[in-house]
């Protein structure tokens, strides 16, 4: 055999290794998604303060700190957020300080990295609230 076509047949198994571990890691971070809940807030309860919310799945991770007032959302910092095309979905938190909940829509082409920033924000807002996962 010559050397170009081993070198074919090694780049194509390569890329077939690849291909089954890209496909494994979307396959998990689907699945961890779809176990995403947001416990129910009632914002009465909320207490003044800044409250460190985290979330993180296989492929995404988020941290955020969600500064309350009055029984209100006033301010919400993502510390962090490792995402892959997930970015755009930072502009979720302004809905949440305008509609002052975390349960706002996702945004779109970023679905998953919204998930995951609202479940962060949820974390903090049920510490705000006195309670703990």
């Amino acid at each position: 055999m010559k050397l170009f076509q081993k070198i074919g047949i090694g780049v194509c198994i390569v890329g077939m290794i690849i291909a089954g571990i890209m496909f494994w890691l979307f396959q998990t971070e689907s699945k961890e998604i779809q176990k995403i809940s947001l416990q129910d807030i009632d914002m009465s309860q909320l207490r003044d303060g800044s409250y460190h919310g985290v979330y993180k799945t296989t492929l995404i991770e988020v941290e955020v700190k969600v500064m309350t007032k009055d029984c209100k959302i006033k301010e919400i910092d993502i510390l962090k957020h490792n995402n892959g095309l997930g970015k755009d979905a930072e502009v979720i938190v302004e809905d949440m300080i305008k509609l002052n909940s975390d349960k706002v829509d996702t945004i779109s082409g970023a679905t998953y990295s919204s998930l995951v920033i609202q479940k962060a924000v949820n974390v903090a807002l049920v510490k705000g609230m006195g309670k703990y996962e």
